[in-house]
């Protein structure tokens, strides 16, 4: 074989080996079919998700087809309500994105960048953004399979942003709040109540229903249909969230006044149908957060209480009204935490949480303090403290006087009776007098302490 051969069959080579590494990125980068694969309308609509989740995912995919040049039909859902995708519209045209991504016409992080860029352009806000993000990689590793997304690349691509506060949320006092009653229909007013109540944020209220409320007696501490029939107390509420239902992510208790009880029930005799939802909306679902937004914003204007160019009023201002007036009331700082969910500040104490010493606390201290149109009552701080010293002496003097009555012969036994069995036998002392008194001999100790007898008064004028 010549030189000029070798020449050739090198060049060959190399050249056959160019084309090898070439078919092996194409197919690399090939969509490869899962045969797991769910289909968009099932990942959006997954079982066990709650409603505000599953319309959450709905407004992703609708944002993510809209900014990758596609269009989709929208409906009115209710007078009030706010326009929404159409379902069908919706799938369509999601399976023909999906479509342009399997035959190569489009890359999948280059379908996810495009969203991003526009939500941007469309001046939506930061935690938005960050919010329907963080929706995509569950969308593709469910639809499009593992083998054809990867975190690291998408981390790469579209690099995390970071959440912080746009605007800071102005705080109204309990008296602005009674105003905007005022104003309020019998619904608003209940949600009012329940946002004043447990500070907890929009959809966690909007998403509970009656089966997660309690409704309880504080004088016998049972549910109130389980109450004595001559018990009038009015009642109070414990409800419930589960862990999956909020942004803390853990199981959520919080309580209600006997006012906001009588709210709820005045504003459900009101409606046509029995709802299994606190705060019904339309077509068996619950009250929508953006119908409920506007319509709280209306009441703050209403009540004079106008935004301002740095901060606002909207109903997650109620969080910190509710923080402060549990504060007020002495209510302990953990439970307070635990309650409206500020996960950040809580630690460890997520894990050893004692709703029951929780609700008696709250009981004792909060039931009057977070009441709203009545006058607030703060107990002070030791008022716990005191109650349980006060209890403890009763459980001593008990004792002593058991003891006292097995130690005494029985004619004193039946003279201590009888003085027990007429009012007015012992006078009653002040603290400076009674120290006083034990200071006298044990005689004339008896003397003032036992009261003058009718029968004794009238010997002694005879």
């Amino acid at each position: 074989m010549t030189e000029q051969e070798r020449k050739l069959s090198l060049e060959e080579k190399i050249d056959e080996l160019l084309r090898l590494q070439k078919a092996q990125a194409e197919q690399a980068e090939a969509f490869v079919p899962y045969k797991n694969a769910i289909t968009p309308k099932a990942w959006m609509l997954e079982t066990g998700k709650s409603y505000s989740c599953q319309r959450g995912r709905k407004q992703c995919l609708g944002f993510w087809c809209l900014a990758n040049g596609r269009t989709v039909e929208k409906v009115r859902v209710g007078e009030h309500a706010r326009e929404t995708f159409q379902i069908d519209s919706l799938l369509r045209t999601v399976n023909e994105v999906l479509e342009d991504i399997k035959d190569g016409r489009l890359g999948v992080y280059e379908s996810c960048r495009n969203m991003i860029d526009w939500m941007v352009k469309e001046k939506y806000t930061q935690s938005t953004i960050v919010q329907y993000r963080s929706m995509l990689p569950g969308f593709f590793k469910s639809v499009i399979g593992p083998k054809n997304f990867s975190d690291d690349e998408f981390k790469t691509q579209i690099p995390p942003m970071k959440q912080f506060t746009e605007t800071t949320k102005k705080i109204p006092h309990l008296e602005e709040v009674r105003r905007m009653l005022t104003f309020a229909t019998p619904q608003y007013r209940a949600l009012i109540g329940v946002f004043v109540n447990t500070g907890w944020r929009i959809e966690e209220v909007l998403t509970r229903k009656w089966s997660h409320l309690e409704v309880k007696c504080p004088e016998h501490g049972c549910k109130k249909n389980d109450c004595p029939p001559k018990c009038r107390t009015p009642d109070y509420g414990r409800l419930s969230i589960k862990a999956s239902d909020t942004k803390a992510r853990y199981d959520r208790v919080a309580f209600f006044t006997p006012e906001t009880i009588t709210w709820l029930h005045n504003y459900h005799s009101l409606l046509a149908e029995k709802s299994e939802w606190l705060f019904p909306g339309y077509q068996n679902t619950h009250l929508l957060s953006q119908t409920a937004g506007a319509t709280l914003k209306n009441l703050f204007r209403k009540a004079g209480l106008e935004d301002s160019e740095d901060a606002i009023y909207s109903a997650h201002s109620f969080r910190t009204l509710c923080d402060s007036l549990l504060s007020r009331c002495g209510y302990d700082r953990k439970f307070i935490e635990l309650t409206i969910g500020h996960r950040s500040n809580l630690g460890a104490n997520i894990a050893y949480k004692d709703w029951g010493e929780a609700e008696e606390q709250w009981k004792t201290k909060c039931i009057l303090g977070m009441t709203i149109e009545k006058k607030i009552e703060v107990m002070p701080k030791d008022y716990r403290e005191l109650t349980d010293r006060l209890k403890r002496i009763e459980d001593k003097n008990k004792f002593l006087e058991a003891f006292a009555i097995q130690m005494m012969p029985e004619e004193l036994k039946k003279q201590y009776e009888t003085m027990l069995a007429q009012p007015g036998t012992f006078r009653e002392f002040g603290p400076g007098e009674y120290q006083e008194l034990l200071k006298l001999p044990l005689e004339e100790r008896r003397k003032k302490l036992l009261l003058p007898r009718k029968d004794d008064g009238e010997s002694e004028k005879a």
